[in-house]
């Protein structure tokens, strides 16, 4: 197997474990709770540090099941035949035994599965559903009789999981309402993210077509694959920019901005790259999608700060999730709501009982 990365490293030694589990890439699952938090600040005027910290071991324990299925199952099916351009796999190296990594997949099922419970005491049913649908798709991407890995269907997962629902799934974990603005910080980062995916399946097509991988790249052929990437990288400026003139306090989303010059030079990149040189692209993805996600995060506290007085956005820092969202009422900054769009307000929240109230949208 030819690879960009080689190193001497002993089976089952600590450098091996991280090989396994790749903490390189729990930036990517890390990067949508901060957006989710922040915009919860700017929208809702409300965050709690607890309910933040429980959602990113969350994320990043599911990151981690998932980097660990994809090399164990990617083993187990003999998937490797020398072709592949790509980080080693710490399986197929020798680095960490097929017996060891099945005891390793299955503690991190527990795991990710005690987190989910978790946050599924604090968020309720909508929790619960992504938190099973995430523990299914994260174990199927790889595993399973019919990987999704082996389908078309991988970046659109990855647009889901690791942008929509993480992102307005975060936001309902701290307010406990939804918000249709959330679906745009969303849809931006899941783009991004599924073009992490794509270069990293542009890079290996013709290894994934010669063991039966029908990747979307392999669906669409390199000549559309540029513009495809093209698109998901462009578009997440376009959607934040829509939202500016929203509101008169969303003018710190232009922040975004900054991201784009290291934007700008991907899709050529991408497009004259040997092959032995697109994981460096693919790094560069990864990059891109941390500097955008944490100029999202600055953008959200911003607005929070020039939207809602600073003691209220302090008030439920650092409440027990318990007391928060127990029997009381939610906090009086869960009432507030989002600007209008075509005179329609576009949050709601769930008062006590489960009732859900529409207060007045506020008037600039």
């Amino acid at each position: 197997m030819k690879s960009v990365v080689k190193k001497e490293i002993r089976p089952h030694s600590f450098a091996a474990w991280m090989a396994f589990m790749r903490p390189k890439t729990f930036w990517i699952a890390a990067a949508p709770v901060c957006v989710g938090t922040a915009f919860a600040g700017a929208l809702a005027g409300t965050w709690n540090l607890w309910i933040f910290l429980f959602t990113l071991l969350g994320a990043v324990s599911i990151q981690a099941m998932s980097n660990m299925v994809n090399d164990y199952a990617y083993n187990l099916k003999k998937a490797e035949n020398g072709t592949r351009v790509g980080l080693p796999r710490a399986t197929t190296e020798g680095w960490i035994s097929m017996s060891a990594a099945k005891k390793m997949v299955g503690f991190s099922i527990v795991v990710c599965s005690l987190f989910g419970i978790l946050l599924i005491v604090i968020g309720g049913l909508p929790i619960a559903c992504i938190a099973v649908l995430s523990l299914i798709c994260g174990f199927c991407y790889m595993g399973g009789p019919k990987p999704i890995a082996y389908t078309p269907f991988g970046e659109f997962l990855v647009l889901v999981f690791y942008g929509l629902f993480a992102v307005s799934g975060t936001y309902w974990l701290q307010t406990h309402s939804f918000n249709w603005l959330t679906l745009v910080p969303g849809l931006s980062l899941g783009l991004i993210g599924a073009a992490i995916l794509f270069v990293n399946n542009y890079r290996d097509l013709d290894h994934d077509r010669s063991v039966g991988r029908y990747t979307l790249v392999a669906a669409c052929g390199r000549k559309l694959a540029n513009t495809l990437y093209m698109l998901m990288i462009f578009l997440p400026f376009v959607f934040i920019g829509w939202m500016v003139p929203l509101n008169q306090h969303y003018w710190p989303f232009l922040f975004v901005l900054m991201a784009l010059p290291r934007a700008s030079f991907l899709p050529h990149l991408l497009k004259t790259s040997p092959q032995e040189k697109i994981t460096m692209v693919m790094f560069k993805t990864i990059q891109l999608e941390l500097f955008f996600g944490f100029l999202l995060t600055l953008s959200g506290i911003a607005v929070a700060f020039l939207s809602w007085p600073s003691t209220q956005l302090a008030a439920n820092l650092f409440v027990s999730p318990s007391v928060t969202f127990g029997d009381r009422a939610p906090p009086l900054a869960l009432r507030a709501t989002s600007p209008r769009i075509g005179g329609v307000c576009l949050a709601e929240g769930a008062g006590k009982s489960g009732r859900l109230y529409k207060d007045p949208c506020p008037r600039y």
